[in-house]
Formats: C-alpha cells, structure tokens, sequence
C-alpha cells in the first residue's frame, strides 16, 4: 500500500513539475522526474522494508484510517490519476489554431503534415507554438526553432563564404542563440497561409539581430530535414539592405 501511494504522489509530482518547466522554459526536462523518482525510491525502499517485515507495517500512521483499506486506495488512486490527466492535458493541450495548423499540410508539401516536418527538424534542439491574436483581431501561430548553436554557426561560415566570398568569423563566432520563427496567419474561412519567416540571432544579453527571409526558403530547409537555403539568405546583399533599412 505504501508503493501505491508512494507511486501515485510521485506522479502528480512529476506531472506537475513538467507542467510549470513548461510555462518557463523550452528545454527538454523529461528525465527530471527519473532523476527524481530514484532518489526517492532509494532513500524509502530499505527503512520501508525493515518496517513492513518488523512491524508489519503497509501503511504510515498518519494516514487517515479510511485510506488504509484498499476501497481508500482505489478511490485515492482514482482521483489521483483523474488529476493527472487533467494536467497533463492542460500541459499538452495547445489553443485550436495551433492544433489545426500542425494537423494540416501545405499544398506544395503533401508528403507529411506541419507538425510532424517542423516538429522532426533536425536542426531545432527544440520547438515551440503559441497563438497571437493582435488588437484588430488578427489571429497568427507562431512556430519557433530553437537552433543547435554549433550546427548554425558551422553552417552559417559556408553560407557567408559562398554567397561573400570570405567567411565572416566575427559574426558566426559572436553568436550565442539562434531561433527561426515562421508565422502561420489564420483566415476567417478556416484556412491559413504562411506569412513570414525571420531569424532571431542573439549577441551576449542586449544585441539582437532579426532579418527577414523567403518563407519558402525556410520550408524547403524543414520539410527536407535540413539546413542550408534559410541560413544563406542571411548574407545576400539584398536581405542586409532591407533589414538595415527596416531596422
């Protein structure tokens, strides 16, 4: 009795823990709970033990009697699990927008759908979507790629080399986050079209540099596992212009 509920405390912990790290950062904290989990298990698995074959004891003392009984623990166990669920939906449960235009695909790209292709990329160490609505009512999904930074810079050196003709260290190496948001815009008849791709690149705490490029650019480098036409208009002549002049 006492695993059970040890069993079922620990997963609404867990559940919730990943719950809040959700609303706070993108990383990947899904081995937390293991982590949790183990140290837990191994610091009650041996006293537990030495009481239940002692004392007898399947239960702790504070627990209220009507718990201790297995008709406690089942109904405990159902409510316990009820929560779960909710939360994990509230957690994995994204806005209506989101969820239609992950489950869509686009007309020049029917060989998967949105979510799976932008979800997969190989080059995100992680992804994200959120709803906007803006004050006239326009409603937008953003998804965002939170890129590996080695890969970015490593690819962006031959990006500037073969579109400058010299490799531009001083920009790859100052680098220290790079993101790609693209923009889905939602259309009163149920539809939606891609509006926009741009770049987020960080420089230390306060310099941020956030060019415009081709969507299509940007779609061809996702829906084909890769990474190259996105980061190589960086560095044409024409998107440094625009951007220094929009800027």
């Amino acid at each position: 009795k006492k695993a059970v509920y040890l069993f079922l405390f620990l997963m609404l912990l867990n559940v919730t823990i990943l719950t809040l790290a959700s609303f706070i950062t993108d990383k990947d904290l899904s081995k937390l709970p293991l982590l949790i989990n183990s140290v837990i298990y191994a610091l009650t698995a041996n006293y537990d033990y030495y009481r239940y074959y002692k004392l007898g004891e399947t239960t702790w003392s504070w627990i209220p009697k009507w718990m201790s009984g297995w008709l406690g623990l089942t109904s405990t166990a159902a409510i316990a699990i009820s929560i779960a669920l909710i939360i994990t939906y509230i957690r994995i449960a994204g806005p209506l927008n989101v969820a239609f235009v992950k489950e869509s695909y686009l007309e020049d790209y029917r060989q998967t759908t949105i979510g799976q292709a932008f979800d997969t990329w190989a080059s995100c160490i992680s992804t994200s979507w959120v709803e906007q609505q803006a004050s006239n009512g326009v409603i937008t999904v953003v998804y965002t790629c939170h890129m590996k930074l080695k890969d970015f810079k490593r690819i962006s050196k031959k990006a500037s080399e073969a579109i400058t003709g010299k490799v531009d260290e001083t920009f790859s190496s100052a680098i220290t986050r790079a993101s790609l948001k693209i923009h889905f815009l939602i259309n009163l008849d149920d539809t939606f079209e891609v509006n926009n791709a741009r770049w987020q690149l960080s420089f230390g705490k306060e310099k941020q540099y956030s060019p415009y490029i081709t969507a299509t650019n940007a779609l061809d480098d996702i829906f084909s596992n890769s990474l190259n036409k996105a980061i190589g208009e960086i560095f044409t002549p024409q998107n440094v212009l625009i951007n220094q002049v929009t800027k």
